[in-house]
């Protein structure tokens, strides 16, 4: 059998599969270069460091005193953006919400 030069471009499900997942890979990994400066991996499991530190305790109940039907992930988001945490000691939604 002779291939042509069209049976040549045809394309493999197969290979569109690879192809798809190796950009799905590249994303997520411009993303975590994008959020962290990094394309390390994040720890899975274990136990992370306490971040409920007096300084943040305050903030949370400061932000709550202000506005009562404040959500948890708004206070993580104001932690943030008034500088009282940092991205890898945030604390996350169920701490706030303790």
């Amino acid at each position: 059998m002779y291939l042509t030069i069209c049976d040549v471009f045809v394309v493999c499900p197969v290979s569109m599969t690879l192809v798809h997942e190796r950009m799905m890979v590249i994303g997520r990994l411009r993303c975590r270069f994008y959020d962290t400066g990094s394309i390390k991996p994040r720890v899975i499991g274990g136990s992370k460091p306490k971040v409920a530190t007096r300084r943040v305790v305050d903030a949370i109940v400061r932000y709550k005193a202000e506005n009562v039907t404040m959500f948890a992930w708004e206070i993580r988001e104001r932690l943030l953006a008034d500088g009282v945490c940092s991205d890898d000691t945030v604390p996350s939604v169920s701490s706030v919400n303790r």
